[in-house]
């Protein structure tokens, strides 16, 4: 069950920073409500240890 709920901690920092370039390309046109929430996962991810 452990292995079941382990998240990737590396993996999805390397994710968010492929999705941030991808982001990068709508500019002004991107909704904030999307850059937001991938901050936030950013910084919960952050926070694990």
């Amino acid at each position: 069950m452990k292995e079941l709920l382990t998240v990737d901690k590396e993996g999805w920092l390397k994710e968010i920073e492929s999705i941030g370039e991808n982001y990068a390309k709508f500019g002004a046109h991107l909704p904030a409500a999307l850059k937001e929430q991938l901050e936030n996962l950013k910084a919960r991810l952050n926070k694990m240890a």
